[in-house]
């Protein structure tokens, strides 16, 4: 029965509803700019997010590191290391470039 009731006064609801709003119209515009900034806001701030989490991901792909070895150390003794660098957690792959620098005297 209340469910009938509901339905037959809805025109009545709405029509009231709608006159409230235009009697308080400074207090309906303020909380719909108050909703729209409050949506702006977090919009800005989840495309801001979505951002730094991409360059992040990017910067992580990207990144190479260096290794300097002593001069004085051997071919052998450096491809004894490699193994131990590709144990490290993070390395993907590992290159081994011999640069021999002849000094002028």
């Amino acid at each position: 029965m209340e469910l009938i009731s509901c339905i037959r006064n809805f025109p009545k609801h709405c029509k009231t509803a709608f006159q409230n709003i235009w009697r308080n119209g400074v207090m309906s515009v303020s909380s719909i700019f108050a909703v729209t900034i409050t949506l702006l806001l977090i919009a800005v701030i989840g495309v801001i997010a979505i951002n730094v989490q991409d360059v992040t991901y990017s910067i992580e792909d990207s990144l190479t590191i260096y290794v300097k070895m002593d001069r004085e150390i051997s071919d052998k003794q450096a491809q004894e290391i490699l193994p131990d660098i590709e144990k490290i957690d993070g390395v993907k792959k590992r290159h081994f470039h011999l640069r021999k620098m002849n000094w002028i005297k």
